[in-house]
């Protein structure tokens, strides 16, 4: 505890010299996995949005020699005093403490894509599960076209995501709209260890390996999952026999998509998330009030409509 207490004050040295500069506001953003491009698009959108305001966002952990839990980096934002917090939070009881407590001590946490509805968090901005389970149910239809088929859903092993319990529950429900769809949609999931993008790959490849266990379609709910899926179709030679419904479009999943390695994924809004995490802060800020919800767009990409998103006539609009 005591060398723990000492990391912490230390980082908080560290990041009054990187806050020297005067702002008028400070926010801490604070998510699991920093290396993911997906965070670091939502993060770069933020910092662009509320630099327009004086306001300086920092990317917890990012720019840290140590790694900490999105715990850990929770009490340095709180001992740093910022002026708010963003959170990709779960359902956990010890985020549920950390958020309270910063509250206590006057710092708005605002949740996104992942909530914390026990807390006493400002507001959550994030996707509407249970439209995304529904847009990854039609495409398993559509790819199943009444011929019998295996699903796994690849899930992640924190058991306290309800977002991913809500949006696979839409995927059954959207399924069960077909007749007898039980009969030949043989549906399942499959918790993926997710602590580091190796453990990722390496649960995988798993799937790959035991006999019996490769899906016709394979569900991915991060963009992590959809590049790890991505890299075991090509390396067990399994292309145009797995079906991906991938998440996310960095640059190696619309390549994907492009070679129809995979199926379909998800565009998520970014841009629009880190835009409104700034407008709820400085609305409360400003109001003392803010929004319970953001909900941000979504869209599918296809080879079908492909140039569309890249040749950026067709960025973030809901299908």
């Amino acid at each position: 505890m005591l060398i723990f207490k000492n990391q912490i004050e230390n980082v908080v040295r560290q990041m009054d010299v990187l806050t020297a500069k005067e702002y008028d506001s400070y926010y801490a953003m604070i998510v699991g996995d920093q290396s993911s491009s997906f965070w670091k698009s939502v993060y770069q959108s933020a910092k662009s949005a509320g630099e327009e305001d004086n306001t300086l966002v920092e990317f917890m952990g990012d720019e840290l020699a140590s790694t900490f839990s999105k715990e850990e980096l929770m009490q340095i934002a709180i001992a740093s005093k910022v002026d708010g917090i963003f959170l990709e939070a779960d359902e956990s009881e010890a985020l549920t403490t950390l958020i309270d407590e910063a509250v206590m001590q006057g710092i708005p946490v605002i949740t996104v894509l992942g909530d914390n509805t026990e807390s006493n968090r400002l507001s959550y901005v994030g996707v509407n599960n249970y439209n995304l389970g529904k847009m990854y149910g039609k495409q398993v239809l559509d790819i199943a076209n009444g011929e019998e088929c295996n699903v796994l859903v690849l899930m992640s092993n924190n058991t306290e995501d309800w977002g991913q319990n809500i949006l696979y529950a839409s995927i059954y429900e959207t399924l069960k709209t077909v007749t007898n769809a039980d009969n030949f949609i043989h549906m399942r999931s499959i918790k993926i260890e997710e602590e580091s993008t190796f453990a990722a790959e390496e649960s995988i490849r798993d799937i790959f390996v035991k006999e019996g266990s490769i899906p016709d379609i394979l569900i991915c709910l991060n963009e992590l999952n959809t590049t790890c899926a991505y890299q075991a179709v090509v390396d067990y030679n399994k292309v145009g026999e797995v079906n991906i419904l991938g998440y996310y479009d960095s640059d190696v999943i619309i390549k994907a998509v492009e070679r129809n390695v995979i199926y379909s994924t998800i565009k998520v809004n970014t841009e629009q998330i880190g835009r409104y995490l700034i407008e709820a802060m400085k609305e409360y800020q400003m109001t003392g009030h803010a929004n319970e919800y953001y909900t941000v767009d979504t869209a599918l990409i296809t080879s079908d409509n492909l140039k569309e998103f890249t040749l950026g006539g067709k960025d973030g609009k809901k299908e």
